[in-house]
């Protein structure tokens, strides 16, 4: 073969290179749309509507890892990998609000990696759910939803070597604390509050008591 029909060769297979691209982006955005509604349907307890977007997503992903088979260099693109994770995100915080337990990575098939990114971005998620919960006057779920956050660093800090073999997530990990910390505050801060009220309440109920005894 001459040098030109070696350049054409290689011109054909970075243009279907290109367009493979293309469409996996494409498919990525679609996905991390689908994970974003999913997430916020489970912060609404929602449950139908979030299980109507997993689905989707699925769907969407089963498209996306056929296009990433035939070119495994894609898999290594930002937006891709990012769909991975949110994937892993929206399954994981769904479980956890939905039935109290974390999902088997296995049932996922996403990578390693991509569920432990995944798992450190659920305690901003269950951030969000605590102040709800605050705000809904639950505190005893918020405690509950605080301790899952806390058991997720605790896990993530135990297993001291992933954050040295999984890039990002020492980062993540350090936000998680910081997220931890403040929600902590957030919640006694409000238990102390609910303790106030609920003493001046009660303070209130036996003076009137004893009005009325006179």
């Amino acid at each position: 073969m001459s040098l030109n029909e070696f350049l054409r060769e290689i011109e054909e297979k970075v243009r279907e290179l290109d367009e493979a691209r293309n469409e996996a982006e494409s498919l990525s955005r679609k996905i991390i749309r689908e994970t974003k509604k999913s997430i916020i349907s489970t912060h609404q307890e929602s449950f139908e509507s979030s299980e109507a977007s997993l689905r989707e997503i699925n769907r969407l992903l089963k498209s996306l890892r056929e296009v990433v088979q035939k070119h495994p260099e894609l898999i290594s693109n930002n937006l891709v990998n990012t769909a991975f994770q949110e994937t892993a995100e929206a399954y994981i915080y769904y479980n956890l609000v939905r039935w109290g337990k974390f999902i088997d990575p296995k049932s996922m098939d996403v990578s390693p990696s991509q569920y432990v990114l995944g798992l450190a971005d659920c305690v901003g998620e269950l951030r969000r759910r605590v102040l709800d919960l605050i705000r809904a006057g639950r505190l005893k779920e918020a405690e509950e939803s605080l301790k899952t956050m806390e058991e997720i660093l605790y896990e993530l800090n135990l297993n001291s070597d992933l954050q040295v073999l999984v890039p990002g997530l020492r980062r993540k990990c350090d936000v998680a604390r910081a997220i931890i910390e403040s929600t902590r505050g957030d919640l006694a801060l409000e238990v102390r509050r609910k303790s106030l009220e609920d003493g001046i309440k009660r303070l209130a109920e036996l003076l009137e008591r004893r009005r009325d005894d006179v």
